[in-house]
């Protein structure tokens, strides 16, 4: 049968497997990647079967790479103590949150081997996927940093210049994440009154409709033109809102990577340029936290009935983490909740129901027997006992 010529390679190697009752990780990997779509008919998104492609078998730290290092090429040979190690390998080298999409791609190449009969156990429930620490605050860019990205340029020319400076300000202003600048195209900008408000795609595809504020909007009018003009120069026609100045595999629009990179470039400028200011949060998770935790404070003071359910819909995010993460930060409102105050009228602060203050007034010339009731042993024979 090897002899034949009109037999394969690829269709000859798999014979050969089926004859020797094994199966190679590679060859194993391919088909659970192929049966992933329509998975238990659940349907997976591109991202995802990507994601566990990286895990498995392309990146450097990939379970492939990993078991070919221990000399391990046959799918009969995985064990239990094999995933173990390979667990605790990445932990040592990726912080938990890195491991868990790897450990998760692990436990369902597992369950598909088990099920295709290939090996007699499956531990895939045994291997547990590492539990990250919460943390207590969400971490935000300070004023001082974002007022330094928003006032300055960012970009090598016009029109780099003015694409940067609305990355900037839909991440700092609007909380967009890096995978929604890519699916921006021309038909998703909409006029709204004097502003507008564009269509974007977030997680699973789901669309949301982002208002933009009036400095994101006029930031938005400037790139246009120059992005018009860029199209007229390349002699090129593309209806992606975000372009690149090096095209890939012909397209000009811009990838995530490049649009993370926006970030990335800004942060180093800042530090080249002696920011004295905290610029760990000074990334896209941190971009967005810090656009959510500043609306949410406007809200406080807002004339509009329950600006949370607008908030929610704007950011993409369910009451939930809103109440966990942002309203529950508000001290400004929890003063005013025990204190029984308002703020001032002069202060432009929306007034509430709450009854006026019983707190008698400051005593003048710094007389602290005025803090007393009236007929207080301390008011009536005095503090300088």
């Amino acid at each position: 049968m090897q002899d034949d010529p009109n037999i394969d390679s690829d269709i000859l190697g798999l014979i050969t497997d089926i004859e020797s009752g094994s199966h190679t990780i590679e060859k194993g990997i391919e088909l659970f990647l192929t049966s992933l779509p329509g998975f238990e008919n659940r349907l997976h998104s591109k991202p995802t079967v990507k994601k566990y492609a990286n895990c498995l078998q392309n990146a450097p730290n990939s379970f492939l790479r990993f078991m070919k290092n221990r000399s391990v090429d046959l799918v009969e040979g995985i064990r239990k103590e094999d995933t173990e190690i390979f667990k605790t390998d990445l932990l040592n080298k990726l912080d938990q949150q890195t491991v868990r999409p790897y450990v998760t791609a692990v436990r369902l190449f597992i369950q598909f081997l088990h099920r295709m009969g290939w090996i007699k156990e499956d531990w895939s429930s045994e291997l547990h996927v590492p539990k990250v620490k919460k943390k207590e605050h969400i971490k935000v860019i300070p004023n001082q940093v974002t007022e330094e990205i928003l006032r300055n340029d960012w970009g090598v020319n016009s029109f780099t210049i003015a694409r940067n400076n609305l990355i900037a300000r839909l991440f700092i202003n609007r909380g967009l994440h890096p995978k929604e600048f890519q699916t921006i195209l021309e038909e998703h900008i909409h006029p709204y009154e004097n502003l507008a408000y564009i269509t974007v795609f977030g997680k699973r595809d789901v669309p949301r409709d982002v208002m933009l504020d009036p400095d994101t909007f006029h930031a938005l009018r400037i790139y246009m033109i120059e992005r018009a003009h860029y199209l007229h120069v390349k002699k090129i026609h593309s209806v992606h809102i975000f372009l690149s100045l090096n095209p890939i595999d012909g397209s000009y629009s811009i990838t995530t990577a490049g649009v993370q990179s926006v970030v990335r470039r800004i942060k180093e400028l800042l530090k080249l340029g002696g920011c004295l200011w905290d610029l760990s949060a000074v990334n896209p998770q941190g971009c967005r936290r810090t656009a959510v935790s500043n609306d949410y404070e406007k809200a406080e003071d807002s004339p509009i009935h329950h600006p949370e359910l607008t908030l929610s819909g704007q950011y993409g995010h369910s009451l939930t983490v809103a109440q966990k993460y942002y309203w529950k930060k508000s001290l400004k409102n929890a003063y005013r909740f025990v204190a029984g105050t308002n703020p001032p009228p002069e202060s432009g602060h929306v007034q509430g129901n709450s009854p006026p203050s019983s707190k008698p007034p400051p005593t003048e010339g710094g007389d602290i027997r005025g803090i007393f009731p009236p007929s207080s042993f301390f008011k009536d024979f005095g503090v300088g006992i």
